[in-house]
């Protein structure tokens, strides 16, 4: 186990990982927690873990790859959470993986960007949440899936932008709620996919958006509220 608590370095550069010349790559079950962490590769992350996988900041939590992907894998879990924000950031692409559940946090914002395209899967389900915004960003494509349930949740708006496509697919419900705005969008197509319930609420607007197509699938239930 990795752990890193306020008392020593909250960067995680060359002393916590590998040098910058290399890709980051954490021992199993990493289980960070500190006011900010920071985790930077001038190519790739790879964080991968039997059990559960915990990186928690006080303040923030930042995880970038300058030239390649981020890949964060767990047999178990995958937690993310910060006091303020989280931000994902790959040049390549950005995949959470989990057998178990996502759960992404930030009672600030939270970002997810890659140049190419962002995968977040899990066996159970994916969480996402901001008290202020979510921004999901990607070159290419946007899948989020989960044999469970999907949740994004904002307290002020929820953004989803891929060039190509958006996929979001859940077994049970999916839910994306914003207290100001929900925008999906994407220049091929949007398809947002649940055995039992869609919904997409927002106080103000819902607009979803592709220059092809857009399919919304739900054998029980659909809402869409703004």
């Amino acid at each position: 186990m990795y752990t890193v608590n306020r008392n020593q370095a909250p960067t995680l550069t060359r002393s916590s990982y590998t040098r910058m010349d290399e890709s980051v790559t954490p021992v199993q079950r990493p289980d960070v927690t500190s006011n900010s962490v920071r985790i930077t590769a001038r190519a790739s992350v790879r964080i991968t873990a039997l059990d559960p996988v915990r990186i928690s900041g006080r303040d923030s939590v930042r995880i970038t790859a300058l030239r390649d992907s981020v890949r964060i894998t767990a047999r178990d879990s995958v937690r993310i959470t910060a006091s303020d924000s989280v931000r994902i950031t790959a040049r390549d692409s950005v995949r959470i993986t989990s057998l178990g559940s996502v759960r992404i946090t930030g009672l600030g914002s939270v970002r997810i960007t890659a140049r190419d395209s962002v995968r977040i899967t899990a066996r159970d389900s994916v969480r996402i949440t901001a008290r202020d915004s979510v921004r999901i960003t990607a070159r290419d494509s946007v899948r989020i899936t989960a044999r469970d349930s999907v949740r994004i949740t904002a307290r002020d708006s929820v953004r989803i932008t891929a060039r190509d496509s958006v996929r979001i697919t859940a077994r049970d419900s999916v839910r994306i709620t914003a207290r100001d705005s929900v925008r999906i969008t994407a220049r091929d197509s949007v398809r947002i996919t649940a055995r039992d319930s869609v919904r997409i609420t927002a106080r103000d607007s819902v607009r979803i958006t592709a220059r092809d197509s857009v399919r919304i699938t739900a054998q029980d239930e659909f809402a869409l509220a703004g």
